[in-house]
């Protein structure tokens, strides 16, 4: 098998769905959500790509409110 690219999958808590994105989609789409719930933002003084970027170097979830999380995690696609 040969590796194609990293990706990530995210886990939205309203579905059971899974999307896969590339880092540069999951970036976006962290920012845009961090943008649209300002309450969840760790320093709203920060701007939003670092707040992203410390968000994905330490962990892989988000708590939206009790009980829902917003999740993703690295994986390598592979085509055979």
């Amino acid at each position: 098998m040969i590796p194609v690219q990293d990706h990530y999958v995210l886990l939205l808590p309203e579905t059971a769905d899974e999307q896969f994105l590339t880092p540069a989609e999951l970036k976006q789409f962290l920012e845009r959500f961090l943008a649209e719930y300002p309450h969840l933002q760790e320093d709203p003084r920060q701007p939003l790509e670092q707040q992203v970027q410390r968000l994905l170097d330490t962990t892989c979830q988000l708590e939206i409110s009790p009980g829902r999380v917003l999740q993703w995690y690295a994986v390598r696609l592979t085509k055979s």
